[in-house]
């Protein structure tokens, strides 16, 4: 059994327990279909991959556009399904090449499945909301009737040609061989990800966030089952008697029969960011995974925005800003996009609740208390900002981009250095460490004296990521491959606790210090 995920996350079970398997790609994973073990094909936002027993391969001749839906009879007849401004495009891969099938505009197709290669089924919706049903015979797509009261369709499976259902919206439909008919279901909420295993057999998972559900058809009629779970479910599948159910921050579940049991995959996403101050802490990370330390475990904070975070600064718990693909702010209960541009934001810094700070692809911006606005752009990306006051803030990126904003300009510091910075601490006006990765020596490491910069040759090592300090003799620095740097004054000490990748370091000043990084790595410092 497979299961995918965003950046190119895959996971298989072998029957006893899910172990990571590379895919080889950044990129999100949106569909899986497979036949055998040695033929299962993923789609992802830029293309196809196909496993074939030994590894992922990309699939060097799939449309490019984005692989939506798969389904395959074998290896020699994989229908796709990609998305298109103006729509769907189908393609069908007969062994040689993939043949395109033309669809009228506006037709968008969400969900593929047959159950021989001359009995498949499309469903999605035409002109706006209105449900989509087309078959294919071996030769010709045709469209078959919906009940009137239908939408979009976004899944459909089947058991046999004569039963097949399909979900969209709280709908449930059923083929039986002749016509599409509504069957009654007790859904409160939408329904996310339908799985037949047999015509007495089936499951639906609903896309509730704080009381995930799931439907089971027993042959004769659709019962409901809690799960537990506070969690949006977002996929179902398994084997006869046996069904897993995936979604929202890593969340597993499997059917034992009887009940919903919550699975450990020991899988965790990347955490970016780290956040101290008055006794709190908070990490941050991708898919959305924000985690608050309550003195003995970590717990997630509910309700987080869907995106990768990638700093985090405020001055209490409940006024915390995050960057990410937006900026978001947290005022202890719930989430909010204020309005602001929508770039990719890496650092977030700021000198009063008034007065902050956030760098990214597209420049700098503004909080005045009121509105972001923007402020200046450099011509590449900044990674990193940090300040003492209100009139010194320093910003860092790449191509060696530094910048200094003295209360009324932000302006350039001269430096000839190649390459591009990820983190900067400020200790006072003549006591600054920049960090980041050279193009020739590997890392760099740079301190800024109150009068020029400084490259500090006595330390290279791999790519270094982020900086902070408790004193001007008391800096430490993180980065690739766990490397950990400490600064005593007079020179530097490498130290080694792990090797995954080391990304955000912080502390509290009186010496207790956190780091996070690669699959969820925490460290402490006390």
């Amino acid at each position: 059994m497979w299961a995918v995920g965003l950046a190119g996350t895959i996971l298989h079970w072998n029957g006893n327990h899910w172990t990571d398997s590379p895919s080889g790609t950044g990129d999100d994973l949106l569909s899986i279909w497979g036949n055998s073990p040695s033929d299962v094909w993923v789609g992802s936002g830029t293309g196809l991959l196909h496993w074939d027993g030994v590894s992922w391969l990309r699939w060097p001749t799939a449309p490019q556009e984005g692989t939506r839906a798969i389904w395959a009879a074998n290896a020699d007849h994989v229908w796709i399904t990609t998305r298109v401004a103006t729509g769907s495009k189908l393609y069908l891969w007969n062994g040689t090449t993939w043949v395109f099938f033309e669809l009228p505009i506006w037709t968008y197709i969400n969900g593929l499945w047959g159950s021989r290669p001359s009995d498949v089924w499309a469903v999605g919706s035409s002109n706006g909301p209105h449900g989509l049903a087309l078959h294919w015979d071996g030769h010709t797509w045709t469209r078959f009737e919906l009940p009137p009261s239908i939408d979009s369709l976004s899944h459909i499976a089947g058991s046999s040609g004569g039963d097949v259902w399909a979900i969209g919206g709280q709908a449930v439909v059923h083929w039986d061989g002749t016509r599409w008919s509504i069957v009654d279901t007790p859904a409160t909420s939408s329904l996310e990800s339908l799985w037949v295993a047999a015509a007495d057999d089936a499951w639906i998972v609903s896309t509730a966030y704080s009381s995930a559900f799931t439907l089971h058809w027993d042959g004769t009629r659709w019962s409901r089952f809690g799960t537990g779970s506070r969690h949006t479910l977002w996929a179902v599948q398994g084997d006869a008697g046996n069904a897993w159910t995936v979604g929202y921050l890593g969340e597993m579940l499997q059917w034992n029969g009887a009940a919903w049991s919550r699975y450990t995959t020991g899988d965790t996403f990347d955490l970016n960011a780290i956040w101290v101050k008055e006794g709190d802490t908070l990490a941050a990370g991708n898919n959305g995974t924000v985690l608050h330390w309550t003195g003995e475990a970590w717990s997630p904070v509910e309700h987080s925005p869907y995106q990768n975070f990638h700093s985090l600064w405020g001055n209490h718990f409940d006024d915390l800003w995050a960057a990410g693909s937006r900026i978001m702010h947290w005022d202890g209960s719930e989430w909010s996009k204020l309005a602001s541009r929508n770039y990719l934001f890496l650092g977030i810094w700021g000198s009063a609740d008034n007065d902050v700070w956030a760098v990214g692809t597209s420049g700098i911006v503004h909080w005045d208390g009121a509105r972001w606005t923007d402020s200046t752009h450099p011509p590449d990306w900044l990674r990193a900002v940090t300040g003492t006051a209100a009139n010194d803030v320093w910003a860092v990126g790449h191509s060696g981009t530094i910048m200094r904003w003295d209360g009324a300009t932000w302006r350039f510091v001269p430096q000839s250095r190649i390459g591009e910075y990820h983190g900067i601490w400020v200790g006072g006006p003549d006591d600054a460490w920049i960090v980041g990765q050279h193009d020739v020596l590997g890392s760099a490491l740079v301190h800024w004296d109150g009068t020029r910069l400084k490259f500090d040759y006595t330390t290279l090592t791999r790519s270094l990521e982020a900086v902070w300090g408790n004193a001007s003799d008391d800096v430490w620095v993180v980065g690739a491959n766990g490397v950990m740097l400490h600064w005593d004054g007079h020179g530097w000490t490498r130290k080694q606790i792990t090797t995954n990748w080391l990304k955000a370091i912080t502390g509290d000043g009186s010496g207790d210090m956190w780091i996070v990084g690669e699959a969820g790595t925490v460290l402490h410092y006390h």
